[in-house]
């Protein structure tokens, strides 16, 4: 009687502890909430250059593997804004823990043209590369419902820390390259590509300035080369983590 007694709690506590920790993983996680204050000479996207001079703000909330967040490119001539509104999840799977998928939303709205917005999703992953954790790599698809346009990009990166210098700083390169195709007249196919070195220096554990420099263009299939010009470009930015 006395093993059968003792026995009972020893359950109850078993799911108890089950319960808990089954609850611990659908219980929103502590948030972290970051933001970023960047000034860019032109504002290129996917290697087409969308306007000059321009104040680049975000805000991004996350918890767990969600995130969510608001991105604006303002120019200083105060024609031509956008906001974009993004949210997504990022994900491990176990047969390929390697990798780190994202899976997510983009709402692109612009303000000067009334109402007029798109809604994009995406699907990627990006690993450091195996036996080379300066090395980075990333594949996503993107697909607009509203233009109806297809995108697959693919990202290079390499990341040169200065602490050996007694710097709290790195050098981050990056190549990328992208095709962008579509199901109706309106909707431009071409290739892009471009790259950048940026020195993101830290100056409290929270708080980052980068400065980078930047280029970016894009070729059409019909037309041959620089039918898009070559956009060199810089950009100081300050970003800080709560």
């Amino acid at each position: 009687m006395l093993k059968k007694n003792l026995s009972r709690p020893a359950l109850s506590l078993g799911a108890l502890l089950s319960s808990a920790s089954w609850l611990s993983a659908i219980l929103p996680q502590p948030l972290s909430i970051q933001t970023d204050l960047t000034y860019s000479s032109e504002y290129v996207f996917r290697g087409v250059r969308v306007a000059q001079d321009s104040f680049q703000p975000n805000i991004e909330a996350s918890t767990g593997g969600f995130y969510t967040g608001i991105w604006a490119n303002l120019p200083t001539d105060a024609v031509d804004s956008e906001i974009n509104y993004y949210g997504g999840y990022g994900f491990a799977i176990p047969a390929i823990e390697e990798v780190a998928w994202d899976l997510g939303l983009t709402v692109y709205h612009y303000p000067d043209t009334g109402s007029d917005r798109t809604h994009e999703i995406y699907f990627g992953g990006s690993l450091q590369l195996p036996g080379y954790p300066a090395w980075g790599a990333s594949l996503y698809y993107f697909h607009d419902f509203d233009i109806e346009s297809h995108v697959g990009e693919g990202k290079l990166t390499y990341t040169c820390s200065l602490e050996g210098l007694g710097l709290p700083a790195a050098l981050d390169f990056e190549l990328y390259g992208g095709v962008q195709g579509g199901g109706t007249s309106s909707v431009d196919s071409y290739h892009y590509y471009g790259g950048s070195v940026a020195l993101p220096y830290a100056l409290t554990d929270q708080s980052t300035v980068t400065v980078a420099l930047r280029y970016g263009t894009a070729e059409k299939f019909s037309f041959g080369p620089g039918q898009r010009g070559k956009n060199l470009f810089w950009s100081i930015g300050y970003t800080t983590s709560l």
